[in-house]
This record gives C-alpha cells, structure tokens and sequence, in this order.
C-alpha cells in the first residue's frame, strides 16, 4: 500500500491535498493516528522503522538546536511532486536558510 493513497484519502482527513500540519494538533488527533502510514503497514513494513524514527529525532534535534531557519520564499505549488514508488519531484526543491545560533 502507497502511503500516498491514505495520506490523500478525503474520507479518512478533510481537505486532504491540502498542506496542513495543524490537522495533527487538534483536539481529535488521536484518531488520525492510525493513518499516519509513512512506512506502510503489515508484513510488506519498512523493517528499518525503528531505526528511521531515531536518526529522525536525533538529526532534527541537532539540526534545530544549531541553526535559525528560515524559508526561501517556497509556496505549496512549489513542492510538487508524483509518487512512483519514490518521490518525483515535479517544481523546485524546498530550500531555506540556514544560520548558526549565536550563542
């Protein structure tokens, strides 16, 4: 199963094309749980899930804690992309600035 095809799914997430981080801090996040499928699910899952959420936490950890970021001026339209197994990324990159904290 594609993560895209649940990810996108207008019966599981209201208005579910559009970017919305803030749909995972609302009050009824938790029955969204389920459907967060970034590694699929059942016997075909990503055996390195455990390891890719660790290296997930420590790599924004550090990268947050030694750098103020800010975004180049990217818009949603900007960031599209078809899901062919990997990602094909369609209009530019997402690229921000990045500056050492000044400590």
């Amino acid at each position: 199963m594609s993560g895209t095809f649940v990810h996108e799914s207008e019966v599981l997430f209201h208005d579910a094309k559009t970017f919305n981080p803030d749909r995972w801090l609302a009050d009824d996040s938790a029955v969204l749980e389920r459907w967060l499928v970034p590694f699929s699910k059942g016997p075909r899952m990503c055996i390195g899930q455990n390891l890719a959420y660790c290296e997930m936490y420590l790599g924004f950890a550090a990268l947050f804690r030694r750098f103020d970021m800010s975004l180049d001026g990217n818009t949603g339209r900007d960031l599209r992309y078809r899901e062919c197994h990997l990602p094909l990324f369609l209009g530019k990159h997402l690229t921000c600035f990045c500056r050492p904290v000044e400590k």
